[in-house]
């Protein structure tokens, strides 16, 4: 299912400390996925998303604030190399198999860039933003 070209990750890790592939995977398994996202959105099996920003309270502790990230969708699927959310990937089939076959994209990331090491895919999440925010 990857088909990635990394001809340029090398170089742009390098220049940029990061590699942007437009076409990772056929443009019909990125329509597929799309489809597959929304429909686990629709089902309600993503979240509303935020960030916890910390901060300094006046008497000098440590403490955080949520903030929500208005109309943005997310469900963690994998976490620290671990599956968190089988029940997405039960409902997501096309998501299931590309996580699955990561470790081809590694393969050739590594061949890109030796020194990666990449050994497992650590995170993994899909998120949907409804607009307006």
């Amino acid at each position: 299912m990857w088909e990635p070209d990394c001809s340029e990750a090398r170089a742009s890790l390098d220049e940029q400390g990061a590699w942007f592939c437009e076409d990772a995977v056929a443009a019909s398994v990125a329509a597929d996925l799309r489809e597959e996202i929304l429909r686990a959105h629709s089902a309600g099996l993503l979240t509303q998303s935020g960030n916890v920003l910390a901060l300094r309270t006046a008497d000098g502790r440590r403490a955080g604030v949520a903030q929500e990230k208005p109309n943005v969708f997310e469900a963690d699927i994998i976490v620290g190399g671990i599956v968190e959310r089988p029940d997405v990937l039960s409902q997501c089939p096309v998501l299931e198999r590309l996580l699955s076959e990561e470790g081809d994209l590694r393969a050739a990331l590594n061949d890109a860039r030796p020194e990666l090491r990449l050994d497992r895919l650590e995170q993994a999440k899909i998120q949907v933003n409804t607009g307006g925010g």
